[in-house]
């Protein structure tokens, strides 16, 4: 004994003493890697000076690290973003079979075009078991709760797509190419894509608060000034009318359309035929108010009730069909999206593309359109 210590316990004391000192030897080591990549980190790369802060979206966490700035949605992903920074100091692997980025073949694309390449660059990565990255400050992060890391991967190999609106299996094998990270590029406009993952696909494409609410107040509004009782019930049909830009006469050479009044009151028939005992709110967003007022026109009844959303943007309408119960959509990939989102059933306009022109030439309908649509 020393002084009322046993010897065992003073070896325990020692022991612990010890432990801590290893451990706090791992900690410094850890923070001075850290500290020595970003360090270098910062040297190498900036963010672009052109971006603009998006809104914040909920349940994501960002944490800046030099090289790249990321969002981490979640634990898993956290945990491999920060094992690969541990373990490297470039990101020019991911810890999972390789990151998978993806651009436009051109600049300018649509709110449409970009969620097909959003939702196939999820659903490849499935397939491929790698990672999928977005922009830090992509559009589609300022309307949905988008939840793909925000890095740029080095080392990244490219692979275009063969047609724009067609399945290319050529997508489902990437992990078999050399070297880990990959770049598709294309508009990767087809549903077979992400079908393995669709539940996925309708989380990330969840409107951010301000627009979700802004469409149920529409739709409340409507229903209130529609004098429906609470026994009455209500379907609503999302209809999106698109005309302008497709009769420009460089679309109209590439093989663009637009939907006629005859499809228009075919639509409208199959569902009333559908849903008899209901009253039909048809909710219509279009670029093209006049026209679709004076060609949009079912007939008159008390089952039947027709509001126009004016004067309002693209992702506020998108919002407002995606909340509706069915669908009915002329063309464009706006359209696709308002219907997919809505779920319930959707109407197509079947006379796109025109035949014999380029669009013709890289559209392949049943890998566009899932087989449940109806095509009029």
């Amino acid at each position: 004994m020393l002084r009322g210590i046993s010897v065992r316990s003073l070896r325990s004391r020692v022991l612990c003493s010890r432990q801590s000192v290893a451990f706090l030897a791992v900690v410094v080591t850890v923070f001075w890697m850290l500290h020595a990549t970003l360090k270098i980190s910062r040297t190498r790369y900036k963010s672009p000076a052109t971006e603009t802060n998006p809104t914040s979206v909920n349940a994501l966490h960002t944490k800046t690290i030099g090289l790249v700035s990321e969002t981490l949605p979640s634990n898993t992903l956290r945990n491999s973003a920060i094992l690969t920074l541990l373990t490297s100091t470039n990101f020019s692997r991911s810890v999972n079979g390789g990151f998978l980025s993806q651009t436009a073949p051109i600049a300018g694309t649509g709110q449409g075009n970009l969620m097909f390449m959003y939702a196939s660059l999820l659903g490849i990565a499935d397939t491929n078991q790698m990672t999928p990255v977005y922009p830090k400050y992509g559009y589609l992060r300022n309307i949905f709760n988008i939840s793909a890391l925000s890095l740029n991967p080095l080392n990244s190999q490219s692979v275009s797509e063969a047609k724009a609106c067609a399945y290319d299996t050529k997508l489902s094998s990437l992990s078999k190419r050399p070297g880990n990270n990959v770049t598709a590029i294309g508009y990767l406009q087809s549903w077979k894509y992400f079908s393995a993952i669709s539940d996925r696909v309708r989380r990330e494409f969840a409107f951010v608060d301000r627009l979700r609410m802004d469409a149920e107040e529409f739709l409340d509004n409507v229903s209130a000034s529609s004098e429906t009782t609470p026994n009455s019930k209500v379907l609503y049909i999302g209809v999106h009318v698109r005309r302008r830009d497709m009769l420009a006469s460089y679309n109209v050479v590439r093989g663009y359309t637009v939907a006629t009044k005859e499809y228009l009151t075919s639509a409208v028939q199959y569902f009333r035929a559908q849903f008899p005992s209901e009253l039909l709110i048809f909710v219509v967003c279009t670029d093209e108010v006049d026209w679709t007022k004076q060609n949009f026109r079912p007939p008159n009844s008390s089952s039947v009730v027709v509001v126009f959303s004016e004067n309002r943007d693209a992702a506020h309408d998108m919002a407002l069909l995606s909340a509706c119960n069915h669908s009915i959509i002329t063309v464009g990939t706006y359209g696709w999206w308002s219907a997919y989102l809505a779920g319930g059933r959707t109407v197509y306009y079947k006379n796109f593309p025109a035949p014999g022109t380029h669009i013709a030439n890289v559209f392949d309908k049943n890998d566009y359109y899932p087989p449940e649509w109806i095509g009029m």
